[in-house]
């Protein structure tokens, strides 16, 4: 039994440890209660390896493939952390029938080779303890889970450190489908920025007639790379842009301002449309919209100022329905990766 909860245990701990090291983070004190969040679900996944390991021949089978999955599950978790600084979520899951989503992200992972030995080392650790040892004892493990997951009930999450740092990602997906895990702070800052009062002198000269306008959308950089406005919430960073922190420091920058939320259709949505999206992670905007017509969006004002918009990026269009959505917020013209061939 004590094999197999150790088993369970190595893939959370594992992907945490590859996440502080990656993202060059030391350990808080809020850190112990995301690793007591590991632990608790890793009781109960043993639980059920420990069950199936005691029933034989399919029990083997069905154990294993649990191994493969669970080591999944918190491999990509971790992916999502790295990339989106957030826990992914089961509306994600969509994406797996994505063939630009799993060419570029499932086969880019931070890891390759940790993935396939902790998740290959795992499944066959299981294979060959179970045969030697079948075991229908499940009291050790449920039990070690319920007191850790009591323990992380009673432990409050502080408002310093990301979710991610303090629960697993199982815990927290849980919580947010029994409605525990709302944010009323977020709600009551969108509310107060959407009721502020924005009269007053323009901060920028107007463009002089026939000027072209080029908007870059830089996805993944964060302020925290440019000194300047990481300076500004005292924060000193290991990824420093300079050259792009003196464009910053020559115009008009904000050093804090109302997330857009994560993932492209989301945080696009937001900058092409001054629309906030949903703040939590049910369809997006962009979806739900893609194929309307006339959509009151830059590109449209644009195009109604006299200009010709034209939208161009390095992915597939049909990725997250852009296809759909760019002419349909105003573009003329919508270009992606096979016109960059």
């Amino acid at each position: 039994v004590l094999g197999i909860v150790l088993l369970a245990m190595v893939p959370p701990l594992v992907t945490r440890f590859l996440l502080h090291l990656d993202l060059e983070l030391g350990l808080r004190l809020g850190d112990a209660r995301g690793m007591a969040s590991d632990l608790a679900v890793s009781g109960f996944v043993a639980a059920a390896l420990v069950w199936l390991a005691g029933r034989g021949g399919w029990g083997r089978w069905a154990g294993a493939l649990v191994v493969v999955l669970w080591s999944l599950v918190n491999f990509a978790n971790a992916e999502h952390v790295r990339e989106l600084g957030a826990m992914a979520g089961v509306a994600n899951t969509g994406y797996l029938a994505d063939p630009t989503f799993v060419l570029g992200s499932v086969f880019g992972a931070a890891h390759p080779f940790v993935l396939l030995a902790v998740t290959g080392g795992c499944a066959s650790a299981f294979w060959v303890g179970s045969r030697r040892h079948p075991v229908p004892a499940l009291r050790g493990p449920l039990i070690g889970g319920l007191l850790l997951l009591v323990l992380v009930w009673l432990w409050p999450a502080g408002p310093d450190l990301a979710s991610w740092r303090q629960s697993h990602v199982t815990i927290h997906q849980l919580s947010r489908l029994a409605g525990l895990g709302s944010s009323p702070a977020s709600s009551t800052t969108i509310r107060r920025a959407a009721s502020a009062d924005l009269a007053g002198d323009l901060r920028v000269d107007p463009l002089p007639r026939g000027s072209n306008v080029l908007l870059v959308i830089l996805e993944g950089v964060s302020g925290a790379y440019l000194p300047t406005i990481a300076a500004s919430h005292g924060f000193e960073g290991s990824i420093r842009m300079p050259e792009l922190d003196a464009v910053a420091a020559r115009g008009l920058a904000w050093s804090s301002f109302v997330v857009q939320q994560r993932q492209t259709n989301r945080g696009e949505y937001a900058l092409l449309c001054g629309d906030y999206p949903k703040l939590r992670t049910a369809e997006p905007k962009m979806t739900e919209l893609a194929g309307e017509a006339g959509l009151d969006c830059l590109p449209s004002v644009l195009s109604d100022a006299g200009y010709a918009a034209v939208y161009l990026q390095a992915a597939p269009m049909a990725f997250m329905l852009k296809d759909q959505f760019m002419p349909a917020a105003g573009f003329h013209r919508s270009l992606g990766a096979t016109a960059l061939d």
